[in-house]
């Protein structure tokens, strides 16, 4: 039931993200709520400079931020997104305590 009600929020929230922006982009519910409060902030407190992602991956996130940038009137005008595309790296000492990601996982 959970896992169902998880992707009723993803897919609720794609789709509003789609009304607002007119495009599809499929992040998961609590990285777009992440991303919309962070945004939000920015616009609030008129934080001034470029938005920076490191890790990016397939570049879901990157491009939900751009698109939540546009649609709260940010004013950043460079976008910069980095990855290594070799996956995570084998953990040692106390990262070897999260297991949420495997060595090479996420490797292109």
């Amino acid at each position: 039931m959970n896992k169902l009600l998880g992707r009723y929020k993803v897919a609720r929230q794609a789709a509003r993200t789609f009304i607002s922006t007119g495009k599809l982009i499929p992040v998961t519910y609590h990285r777009f709520e992440m991303l919309s409060k962070a945004m939000q902030y920015a616009r609030n407190e008129r934080v001034p400079g470029d938005y920076f992602e490191f890790g990016v991956a397939r570049g879901l996130t990157f491009a939900g931020a751009y698109l939540l940038a546009k649609k709260f009137a940010l004013d950043i005008s460079k976008f910069h997104a980095f990855d290594s595309f070799e996956g995570f790296p084998e953990l040692h000492e106390i990262d070897s305590e999260f297991v949420r990601f495997n060595t090479g996982e996420e490797k292109w």
